[in-house]
């Protein structure tokens, strides 16, 4: 609200308000306006990822899913290792 706008409603309704009052009314509205900015970008960057419960999820499943590959992959060494000492003894023992 604008301090002309503010003027017409307090003569119109026959107000004589404190310029403090005027001063806390303006900054309420910016507080107001501050909070309706964050609001819509808050609602914009949901609509686009999700509420923080579907975001924790996902990383959850995506985490999983890396463990699962390192467990396979670990698993590929280990048995690359035994065939490795495999290799090597058969080698030794035909010295």
């Amino acid at each position: 609200m604008n301090d002309a706008d503010l003027t017409l409603i307090q003569r119109e309704l026959d107000l004589d308000t404190p310029e403090s009052t005027n001063v806390r009314i303006r900054h309420l509205q910016s507080r107001v306006d501050d909070l309706a900015a964050y609001t819509e970008a808050l609602e914009e960057f949901i609509d686009d990822n999700g509420t923080a419960q579907s975001i924790i999820e996902e990383v959850e499943n995506e985490v999983e899913a890396v463990r699962g590959e390192l467990g396979a992959m670990n698993d590929d060494i280990e048995s690359t290792k035994d065939e490795c000492a495999l290799a090597h003894a058969g080698r030794q023992s035909r010295r």
